[in-house]
């Protein structure tokens, strides 16, 4: 690796004047070795400066956009029409159904529920939905007294309505709250733990 581009690394451009450029994230030595895994074919050259300054590029991208974060969320949006309880234990997340109409069938309607983006139609048994199965990441807080929960969209009452404990299975319990008001609303959630 040429001078020039060490000192790149280090925030300065090739003529030693600062920049407002990534700190080093990679020493030399990692990058060498990153970089001899390279088939030959990207070798010849400028290959390997190349490939270790996109290397350096993609870990400051990571460690800047919070991807090397190790916090978890879940993001929840519904159609609310009365009161809903929604459980959370482990890859599970299901409802428990208070008043008025079923979440996403006011009027009628057949609205998804979107947990991390994914829509989810819930089918039902009474009161209590079949469990989306497939949560990741899985709910598995370290300290359930460190759970923030944040109402993104919705008019009524999000709280949370019961922390993980023994007792309950490790279960989180986020009551929404519409009955106040008239006819649905959508709600949105996120749950960061």
């Amino acid at each position: 690796m040429s001078r020039s581009m060490i000192t790149l690394f280090a925030g300065k451009n090739p003529n030693g004047k600062s920049e407002s450029t990534p700190k080093a994230i990679m020493g030399v030595e990692a990058q060498d070795r990153l970089a001899s895994f390279v088939p030959e074919f990207l070798s010849f050259g400028r290959g390997k400066r190349w490939l270790r300054f996109a290397i350096g590029g993609l870990c400051a991208l990571l460690l800047t956009t919070g991807c090397g974060n190790s916090s978890r969320t879940i993001q929840i949006k519904a159609l609310i029409d009365g009161a809903d309880t929604v459980k959370i234990q482990g890859n599970k997340i299901w409802f428990e159904h208070e008043t008025f109409d079923l979440p996403g069938k006011w009027q009628n309607r057949d609205e998804a529920t979107f947990i991390n983006g994914k829509p989810w139609r819930p089918e039902w048994h009474d009161k209590t939905s079949v469990p989306f199965e497939n949560l990741k990441p899985a709910f598995k807080p370290q300290s359930p007294a460190e759970i923030k929960l944040t109402k993104l969209i919705g008019r009524g009452v999000v709280k949370i309505a019961q922390l993980p404990a023994p007792e309950n299975d490790q279960t989180l319990a986020v009551r929404f709250d519409d009955e106040s008001f008239g006819g649905a609303d959508w709600y949105e959630v996120r749950i960061d733990w």
